[in-house]
């Protein structure tokens, strides 16, 4: 949802399937973004308890950087120690 004065706000949400440190599993992504007269605030987390398989119990935030018209992506997370 955008306004004329370029405010509005977003959610989302979406479940990754990935492979991390050799552990293959899955996860929901929740989504919060703001916009302030162009300002932009957002903030991408892993919803916590929602790992499955090898990424139970992961947490942590995914960091997007846009510069030049090119996205980058950074996924910081912490997983616990793998059972034997």
């Amino acid at each position: 949802m955008m306004n004329d004065d370029r405010s509005g706000a977003y959610v989302a949400m979406e479940r990754v399937s990935a492979t991390l440190d050799g552990r293959t599993g899955a996860f929901s992504l929740v989504h919060r973004g703001i916009m302030n007269r162009g300002a932009q605030d957002l903030l991408i987390a892993i919803v916590p308890g929602s790992g499955v398989d090898g990424l139970t119990g992961i947490s942590g935030v995914f960091h997007l950087a846009i510069a030049g018209g090119e996205h980058r992506y950074d996924l910081e997370y912490a997983l616990p120690e793998a059972t034997p």
